[in-house]
């Protein structure tokens, strides 16, 4: 029997390692400072298209390049775990956009449901088309103008 078991038999509530004793039955940390699910339940809700975003999920790193009838943005995607780029498809994003916005929802990891954000509400001119186009390690969002010129930033601040 160990030290503290026996102290703990003897003096009972009053022993110094009585707090200690107690067994944690939770689960095991991971080490990630991220909250994880630790179980589900049913829901009577309609299942949504996709998961829900928080803040930590809007993507805020990208690049852009500005041509005379398109505005091109850039998302570059993360590597998988074996450091290969990571292969999307049509179906891992959904793009809305306006005259004056565009939003596209990216799914990053295709083993996770887990979905990333990029949206610009303001852009910097109106636009008459949007597309994308899916690269190795990359997306493209590209931005038809509707009136032919620079533009000195992509979003109005």
């Amino acid at each position: 029997m160990s030290a503290l078991r026996d102290n703990v038999e003897k003096k009972g509530k009053n022993s110094y390692y009585y707090a200690h004793e107690k067994v944690i039955d939770g689960p095991k940390w991971d080490g990630n400072r991220e909250p994880r699910l630790l179980y589900r339940t049913a829901s009577n809700s309609p299942t949504p298209v996709h998961k829900s975003l928080n803040a930590s999920n809007h993507l805020k790193n990208y690049s852009w390049s500005d041509d005379i009838s398109k505005a091109t943005v850039y998302i570059s995607l993360e590597e998988t775990e074996e450091g290969e780029k990571v292969q999307l498809s049509e179906e891992d994003f959904v793009l809305n956009w306006t005259n004056n916005s565009v939003s596209i929802d990216i799914k990053k990891n295709p083993y996770l449901e887990v979905w990333h954000k990029l949206e610009i509400t303001r852009l910097f001119g109106e636009i008459v088309d949007c597309r994308v186009k899916l690269k190795e390690g990359r997306v493209l969002l590209v931005l038809v103008k509707k009136e032919k010129g620079p533009w000195s930033s992509l979003k109005i601040q």
